[in-house]
């Protein structure tokens, strides 16, 4: 049987993943964060943050309430806002070499 609703419990960590698929182009960047909704209530995300370009499959991170009360977390609840921004792409940009630690210290 299907769970379409989760309580999340004071300093669980669940693993949730996008129902959307991100095909992103080589010329765009996106940035995903937690809707301030979740935040409000206690929980945080580990792992948000950059869509590189070229990206693409779903999005996750794993949620841990920090509250002191079970949250409520429902299949296909929106828990990403994403933006997106164009990406300048360099031509002539050639991949420093490696150096020692000692070169910049």
């Amino acid at each position: 049987e299907a769970i379409h609703k989760y309580f999340l419990q004071p300093l669980e960590m669940v693993w949730i993943l996008s129902k959307e698929e991100f095909a992103m182009p080589s010329t765009a960047t996106g940035l995903a964060a937690l809707r301030t909704s979740f935040t409000k209530d206690g929980v945080l995300a580990l792992n948000v943050g950059i869509i590189d370009p070229l990206f693409h499959g779903p999005i996750s991170t794993a949620l841990i309430n920090f509250s002191d009360r079970p949250r409520r977390i429902d299949v296909g609840d929106k828990f990403f806002e994403s933006h997106f921004f164009n990406t300048v792409t360099c031509p002539n940009f050639t991949h420093p070499t490696k150096t020692s630690r000692e070169t910049h210290t």
